[in-house]
């Protein structure tokens, strides 16, 4: 399962948890930092 991370939660949070859901990302991985939730949402689809 991969999980799509808030972008105030902390990367070494972010990272500790990538050992049990690999691939997950953080909002700002994806340059969706400070954004709507439209696209926020179309990209957790394309996570999968």
């Amino acid at each position: 399962m991969k999980l799509l991370f808030d972008q105030n939660i902390s990367f070494r949070i972010i990272k500790q948890l990538e050992r049990v859901f690999p691939g997950s990302k953080q909002v700002k991985e994806l340059g969706l930092e400070n954004t709507e939730h439209p696209p926020i949402c179309r990209a957790v689809f394309s996570l999968n």
